[in-house]
């Protein structure tokens, strides 16, 4: 009976400790569950980190081509302003053939004084971005290098531009890209004429003119920007 008693015990004691080591082996068996996650999750980011050093080994080589041309810019970037400067100031008087003839002229005057500039630069993506040229495009503007290059005129303008616009294109473009500023459209022949200008003047706002054959002279001092 001693006997039974002490293996009684013994085998409590075994139940007790079988017990045990089922926990401990379930919690070894999460530990390994979390592991074998840990280790897909540390696989995923080895493969993603393995594509990302290949795509920036390819895209060393149009860095390095960014690099060099963005040196040429720079070196050139004295002779690209004074050409779209020219631009700026002088071309809106002309047609697109001038146009494209007196910038192979300007380009040949820029060179012969060793002025570094692009050859293959167009004004067009030097003076503009291509937001502006989508969001002209929305507002009713063609989307053809002459009407882009007046459209940037007419946003760097110094003095107040006079649009020859027989299409009304134009027209339709300035009401839409001014139309958050509330634009004023009139004319000389318009009786609120003189009311529309006051207005314009007082609070800044932009007015277009329409059909000016000629410019009534109350204009002049506007025009000549005496304020």
């Amino acid at each position: 009976m001693a006997e039974k008693q002490e293996l009684d015990e013994k085998i409590v004691q075994l139940e007790e400790n079988i017990e045990s080591l089922k926990q401990e082996y379930a919690m070894l068996i999460a530990k390994v569950e979390n592991i074998k996650n840990d280790m897909k999750t540390v696989q995923v980011k080895v493969d993603r980190s393995i594509q990302l050093i290949k795509n920036l080994s390819s895209e060393r080589e149009r860095w390095e081509d960014s690099s060099k041309n963005f040196e040429n810019q720079m070196a050139c970037l004295v002779g690209d302003c004074l050409f779209a400067a020219g631009f700026m100031t002088y071309i809106g008087f002309f047609d697109h053939f001038y146009r494209r003839a007196l910038e192979i002229e300007w380009r040949d005057n820029i060179d012969q004084v060793d002025i570094k500039m692009r050859q293959d630069m167009k004004l067009t993506e030097f003076l503009t971005t291509p937001s502006d040229k989508l969001s002209w495009e929305k507002q009713g503007l063609p989307n053809d290098e002459l009407c882009i290059e007046n459209a940037i005129i007419m946003k760097n303008y110094n003095r107040y531009p006079l649009v020859i616009d027989p299409s009304d294109q134009a027209m339709q473009f300035i009401l839409n890209h001014y139309a958050q500023k509330k634009i004023q459209k009139t004319s000389f022949a318009d009786e609120g004429f003189m009311k529309h200008l006051e207005t314009a003047i007082r609070f800044g706002l932009p007015l277009l003119v329409q059909d000016v054959e000629k410019i009534d002279p109350i204009l002049n001092s506007v025009l000549n920007k005496e304020v």
